[in-house]
């Protein structure tokens, strides 16, 4: 026993602070002690005691632990924990346990977990605990520590009999019941079953916990599968046997021994009796909790004698037992009954919808109290809504937001079922997802700063850390700076990017070592995932080529955050050389497709579907190749997409390239099949095979959101872009949580109208976008609005867009015709193929002087920001000039057309580029004829205007020229030199001809040019 009264140690010196890129202040606990002692499979408690003279006002427990732990004071059980460090920082917990501290003796009981084995989740360490507690009694504060008076011993309730559970899990835990009652007293630390802890010198961080306590919630079954006769088994059969014969066995009707009162199960009230009869005959019962459940069986007992209980965990049924042995997987625990009462709340964590318990050689009645399971999960409310006019769609929705729940542990984990880890093809598909449906980015940044402190030496990243076992994929490197820009444009935090580009630039420096004189990687060593195909990546791979281009690119924007410009230019360029290689190399004209690569100096005459979705992904073929690869797509020649996480990389490549319906389509094909059951998540693959709970599957949870209702954060500020897609759906609801508060969109089609409605938080700045072509109108709250970008602050806006009166339907019409994209999240990573990146980040050069008549200035007017010229636009991004006659501003902006003649000066045209990219003009022309005469130029008019004279002889003749940007066609209008003698300058040309030479619909050959199959055109003179 010990009095301890201790000053609480200061604030750690400036030396000590070595978390750079973190951005929190370490903390300092107590001494890190560990049990003199390891074993593997095995359980210590480590023990301290301490007197307090009055009952204390407040007190916190802070603890950081290499392992896995459970907290009790005085006999109660607390918390557990703790998040997973890397290799060299720790994260402490913090539990409050001032209710269970009183005045007199104290005890603090810790159950560490001793693996003695690497684990896919978690690095092979000693069960070290550092922790120091704070007390606050009568305006006194007093601390206790760790230290060299704590100590410690073998904890005997978990023996050592069970096996893996899986090669990346842990151990099946057998349970003496009759020992673990003494954890719930208080511990004789004099007697000689205990001993001194090892003081240890370590060198680890301790950190705050990056992400907020899970919490403890209680699940019941729901219903009672049946009650039965199980095979018999002798009294040694050993534990690790127990999942197979559970999945195989024959069950009969039960005949021998009883189970009264079953029912009782259910409510979590009254006592439940169970008989056995003499001999091996178990009695078993099948228990269903209705859902996917993350967590452990609690069961606590009044009386029992002599026994043993198996318990069997399933995901799914086979015949009337759960599927305990499950591609390799095998669930299953042991309970050795003794005389008297006992509780058992498993340890390790299980992931099962079906329990069956078998009760095996009593030696009396056993009178369970309570049987319950226990889920440890975020405590996170579900913020993010959605639903559409597709029911199919509602349920996948909903499904995936579930399934990520269960994913929330300590960690991002890519499934309950099988690693319980990391993996980033996984969290970059999840942290998306729970930014819109849980308004968290907590648990993505967590993920980013360990992995970042998980580097390998050689410059790699891990493909899932926190681990035991090292695993390397370059399509998760590559997933991981995705994640890294994902942050940055749900969270405004920069200074994390900034602070992991010293490690990214060593990413790209490690691949340096394979470049051979053509500037692609040649004979790489490391793996690729993609989708669990068997690829052969010797000699020149394109695979790995198009994925390192997308590294390069990815990599130009981290390094623009971080000011590294010159860095990113090169970066940029050398993504540039790469495409141009894979180009040159490996596209097969006949096939319309890239092959695989080369090998021996000679092409491969094969060709993949994932292979192309990524080189389309990395925006190695240009636009023509592009349309020529989804064609080929639709074909089923090629190798189809296996798992939800490569499918969700097509819907990126559809949206990217402003195929929506395609992304819809494909969504509701594939993940449709996840509905032909009664469970309420997203499985692993779309057949079935793998666990029915899995992080990679939930894609249209943000994916829905984000580009059907069209809410998006824009990058680099504290505002939100909403630009929807009718994408084959009629109607649209939902919304998401911002800082703010709740941003709402709803919109449906009428016959000819969309009629969108959009609830903006006060104090929240958003740019909207509705659908349409030029030759729409658009009314805001009832009112004709000029232009079809409309940022609003807080308020309700009801915006309809009206399309001019034709045989088609409004979903003919506006299906087309949504906006394609904007420059915000989902866009950037395709920005590094230009030269000039400018993400919001850098100050774009001074530009030059703006024509007279184009105010720079906006107005506002009942909450809505009419940007009557928009350069400057937060959200948007500059683009380079693209010839010195020609100057585009940025998208969402109206163009600027020069046109320069010999001894004249500058005339100045304004047009809109379509629909998508900013209406100037405000018109409703509906029930008007279309007017030929040529406009006035203004600077509010979205047609292309001339004002000067026009040769009589000028014939102008339409090019079509692909523009890059938009996939759109770009109009060059050649005139032909004008004589000098028969046109005088000062004379106009006779309309008539004008008119002759432009009929409705038929010539081209008019300066005004308004053409509605292109919704953008660029118009050029030429003397």
């Amino acid at each position: 026993m010990q009095k301890i009264i201790v000053t609480i140690p200061g604030d750690l010196s400036s030396e000590q602070v070595t978390s750079v890129y973190r951005g929190e202040r370490p903390i300092a606990l107590g001494s890190w002690i560990r049990p003199s002692e390891s074993a593997t499979n095995a359980f210590y408690l480590i023990g301290k005691s301490f007197r307090l003279t009055s009952d204390p006002t407040e007190a916190t427990f802070t603890i950081a632990s290499h392992t896995r732990y459970r907290l009790y004071v005085n006999g109660e059980y607390v918390g557990a924990g703790p998040v997973p460090g890397g290799r060299d920082c720790s994260y402490a917990d913090s539990h409050k346990i001032a209710s269970h501290l009183k005045k007199g003796t104290n005890h603090i009981l810790l159950n560490v977990e001793s693996l003695g084995v690497p684990i896919c989740s978690r690095e092979d360490k000693t069960p070290a605990v550092n922790f120091r507690i704070e007390i606050t009694q009568r305006k006194q504060t007093v601390c206790v520590l760790s230290d060299e008076t704590c100590k410690f011993r073998r904890n005997n309730a978990y023996l050592d009999h069970g096996g893996r559970v899986s090669e990346d899990l842990g151990f099946k835990e057998v349970y003496d019941a009759k020992a673990g009652t003494e954890m719930f007293a208080a511990p004789k630390l004099s007697d000689k079953s205990w001993k001194p802890v090892e003081l240890i010198k370590e060198d680890d961080i301790i950190l705050p916990r990056l992400i907020d306590p899970l919490a403890e919630t209680t699940v019941l079954p729901v219903s009672i599968l049946g009650v039965y006769n199980s095979p018999e088994r002798p009294k040694d059969f050993p534990i690790d046997d127990v999942p197979k014969a559970v999945s195989e066995a024959e069950l009969s009707p039960l005949k021998s021994g009883s189970i009264d009162n079953a029912d009782n199960l259910l409510t979590g009230e009254g006592a439940v009796t169970v008989k056995t009869p003499r001999g091996d005959k178990p009695v078993a019962v099948v228990l269903d909790f209705g859902r996917i459940v993350s967590g452990s069986i609690f069961i606590e007992a009044d009386d029992s004698a002599a026994g043993i209980i198996d318990i069997s965990y399933g995901e799914t049924l086979s015949g009337d037992t759960p599927e305990a042995d499950r591609n390799d997987v095998m669930q299953a625990d042991r309970i050795i009954l003794k005389k008297g009462p006992f509780i058992r709340n498993g340890f390790d964590r299980r992931s099962f919808r079906y329990v069956m318990l078998e009760f095996r050689r009593l030696a009396k009645p056993l009178v369970i109290k309570s049987l319950r399971a226990v889920e440890r999960l975020a405590d996170m409310p579900l913020t993010g809504s959605f639903e559409c006019s597709d029911d199919i769609l509602n349920k996948i929705w909903k499904r995936g937001a579930n399934t990520l729940r269960l994913c929330m542990q300590d960690v991002l984990a890519e499934s309950p079922f099988r690693e319980q880890t990391q993996w980033w093809g996984d969290i970059s598909i999840m942290g998306r997802s729970i930014y819109y449906a849980y308004n968290d980015t907590s648990y993505l940044r967590q993920a980013i700063l360990q992995t970042l402190d998980g580097q390998y030496e050689d410059g790699m990243f891990p493909a899932r850390y926190p681990s035991g076992t090292k695993k390397v994929y370059i399509d998760c490197a590559q997933d991981f700076l995705t994640s890294v820009c994902d942050y940055y444009g749900y969270s405004n935090n920069k200074e994390l990017m900034v602070g992991a580009y010293p490690q990214v630039r060593n990413l790209v420096r490690f691949f340096d070592k394979y470049l051979n004189s053509d500037n692609l990687l040649e004979n790489v060593e490391e793996k690729i995932f993609i989708d669990w195909e068997d690829y052969d990546t010797s000699g020149i791979s394109t695979v790995i080529n198009a994925l390192y281009c997308g590294i390069l690119r990815t990599a130009a924007i981290i390094a623009e955050a971080a000011e590294k410009y010159e860095d990113a230019e090169k970066l940029v360029e050398r993504a540039d050389t790469v495409k141009k290689a894979i180009n040159k190399f490996f596209y097969i004209e006949r096939k319309g497709l890239y092959c695989e690569g080369m090998k021996d100096g000679k092409l491969r005459d094969d060709f993949l579907r994932q292979t192309n979705i990524l080189l389309i992904l990395s925006d190695v073929p240009d636009y023509y190749r592009k349309a020529g690869i989804f064609r080929m797509l639709s074909f089923s020649h090629l190798p189809q997409i296996v798992t939800p996480y490569f499918s969700s990389k097509l819907n990126r490549a559809y949206i990217m390239n402003h195929r929506n319906n395609d992304a819809i389509y494909n969504t509701r094909k594939n993940w449709s099949n996840m509905l032909r059951n009664d469970y309420d998540t997203l499985r692993e693959d779309f057949e079935g095979m793998g666990g029915m709970c899995y992080g990679w599957s939930t894609a249209p949870v943000g994916g829905l959101i984000g580009q059907y209702l069209g809410i998006k954060p824009v990058v680099g500020s504290r505002r939100f872009a909403i630009a929807p897609h009718a994408g084959g759906l009629k109607r649209a609801k939902g919304g998401i949580m911002t800082d703010q508060g709740p941003l709402n969109v709803s919109w449906y089609l009428g016959k000819h109208t969309f009629n969108l409605k959009v609830e903006v938080p006060e104090g929240l700045k958003v740019d909207i976008y509705p659908p349409g072509g030029p030759d729409c109108g658009i009314t805001v709250n009832g009112e004709d609005y000029p232009i079809n970008f409309i940022s609003v602050s807080g308020g309700v806006y009801e915006i309809v867009v009206i399309q001019p009166f034709n045989e088609k339907t409004a979903e003919d019409n506006f299906a087309g015709r949504t906006r394609g994209s904007v420059e915000v999240l989902d866009e950037i990573y395709s920005l590094g193929k230009r030269k000039s990146l400018h993400l919001g980040l850098r100050k774009p050069k001074k530009p030059k002087e703006e024509p007279a008549g184009e105010p720079a200035e906006t107005e506002e007017t009942s909450g809505i920001i009419i940007a009557k010229r928009e350069p400057g636009t937060p959200s948007s991004f500059t683009l380079p000039v693209i010839e010195q006659e020609k100057t585009r501003a940025p998208r969402r902006k109206r163009m600027l057309i020069t046109v320069r003649r010999k001894g004249e000066e500058e005339i100045l045209f304004t047009t809109s580029p379509s629909a998508d990219f900013g209406r100037i003009e405000k018109r409703n022309n509906r029930n008007k004829k279309k007017k030929t005469k040529t406009r006035e130029a203004e600077t509010t008019a979205p047609e292309v205007v001339e004002t000067a004279p026009v040769p009589e002889t000028a014939e102008p003749q339409p090019e079509p020229v692909k523009e890059p940007e938009t996939g759109r066609k770009t109009i060059t209008i050649k005139r032909k030199k004008a004589k000098p003698e028969p046109v005088k300058a000062e004379t106009a040309p006779e309309p008539e001809p004008v008119a002759e030479a432009k009929p409705a619909k038929k010539s081209r050959k008019r300066i005004s040019i308004k053409k509605r199959e292109s919704r953008a055109a660029v118009v050029s003179e030429s003397e």
